[in-house]
């Protein structure tokens, strides 16, 4: 059985050597392996007590997405992951980092509409010990505004960057989980209150 740190090395080696040639569907190592993923951290997060959230990879469709991410979000509070708040692994391959935070849904919002809303969202939060307040780094090289990884980066209310070489055993991702699941809990039972 793997471990979670070997799922998300194995993530980023796959992403990096995927042909872009073809596209992402089931059946092809990447995404095969990124439903894999997705399935160990559903299980996980059951084991630590946070049944019931509808966890979701996207790699892209049609061609694979620059940023992919894996999301777990309740549906109590969002039916979807384009709105809503919802806990994610952002993963930024042209770096080698991988983002644990809170996110909105950034489908329907400008950049700007993202800089005015997300100081406002942020307010409603209790942050866990070590995370950043927004996004400590970058997702792309060459972000435009409105790109998805700006609107990501702008959309974030808290984050914890990992460097893929030198991701920390399980027993921090999964302490790391734990934290980000907490705080996102607190405030969907504040939220629906």
């Amino acid at each position: 059985m793997a471990t979670l740190q070997e799922l998300f090395k194995e993530a980023f080696r796959l992403w990096h050597v995927k042909s872009p040639d073809e596209p992402p569907k089931h059946g092809y190592p990447t995404y095969d392996h990124f439903e894999r993923l997705r399935k160990e951290l559903e299980t996980k997060a059951i084991l630590l007590g946070f049944g019931g959230l509808k966890v979701k990879a996207s790699v892209g469709m049609g061609s694979w997405a620059e940023i992919p991410w894996i999301g777990m979000r309740n549906p109590y509070l969002t039916d979807n992951f384009e709105e809503g708040e919802y806990v994610v692994y952002l993963f930024a391959p042209n770096y080698d980092r991988l983002f644990l935070g809170l996110i909105q849904g950034v489908t329907h919002l400008t950049s700007g509409e993202l800089a005015e809303r997300t100081p406002r969202l942020r307010k409603k939060i209790v942050r866990p010990d070590d995370f950043y307040v927004g996004i400590n780094g970058r997702l792309s090289k060459n972000t435009l505004v409105n790109s998805k990884p700006d609107k990501y980066e702008r959309g974030l209310l808290y984050s914890k960057k990992y460097d893929i070489p030198l991701l920390s055993s399980d027993e921090v991702i999964l302490t790391d989980l734990k934290a980000a699941l907490s705080s996102y809990r607190d405030y969907v039972n504040k939220s629906i209150e």
